[in-house]
């Protein structure tokens, strides 16, 4: 347990401006993608495979600086949002 007398963040705190950080992080990734895409005169289907979305997004270092598992989520993330307009 805390010690309220002492000075510093709490834990909820703390996990609080991690998970802002984490949706600012989202936020700004995702933009950049539609951007890029629409840049590029790319649209997305529900059929667009990971690989074909790897390979149109290959110059946008804010991706290719992801992790796989969240170039992969944005992946996943992009084709939810099509399926969610049917």
């Amino acid at each position: 347990m805390m010690d309220t007398n002492q000075p510093g963040s709490s834990a909820h705190e703390i996990f609080e401006h991690f998970m802002y950080e984490v949706r600012e992080k989202h936020k700004i990734i995702k933009g950049l993608i539609k951007h890029h895409f629409k840049k590029i005169s790319f649209k997305m289907t529900e059929e667009t495979s990971r690989e074909e979305f790897r390979s149109r997004v290959e110059n946008l270092a804010e991706y290719t600086q992801l992790k796989d598992y969240l170039q992969d989520y944005f992946h996943k993330y992009f084709q939810q949002k099509i399926k969610s307009k049917k």
